[in-house]
């Protein structure tokens, strides 16, 4: 698992749309505002990605090799928000050992 830390702006949706469109892995999305971004980058810098997965969705059946996730953040925050009606004070992130963060 690789993690791409950058500022807001700083192009890691674009990258993760560039991954996906070679990769073929979906990317999964807190809302689907985020969704249609992810969809207009794509139309943008003009390739074809697999249909973005909002987090909500069941995505159970489908045959699925790998996901890309978009703003993880927000994902941990509204899964919090969820389940446990609580906000997120902190989190960790480990680096597997097949991969690094850039």
């Amino acid at each position: 698992m690789k993690g791409l830390f950058r500022k807001r702006g700083g192009g890691k949706t674009t990258a993760l749309v560039y991954t996906s469109a070679i990769t073929g892995y979906p990317i999964v999305v807190p809302t689907t505002i985020s969704k249609r971004y992810v969809k207009d980058v794509a139309r943008r810098v003009g390739v074809s990605i697999p249909e973005p997965i909002v987090m909500s969705e069941d995505a159970r059946g489908r045959r699925i090799g790998g996901v890309l996730i978009d703003n993880a953040e927000e994902i941990i925050r509204a899964y919090a928000a969820e389940h446990f009606n609580a906000p997120v004070i902190a989190y960790t992130i480990t680096v597997d050992g097949d991969g690094d963060s850039a």
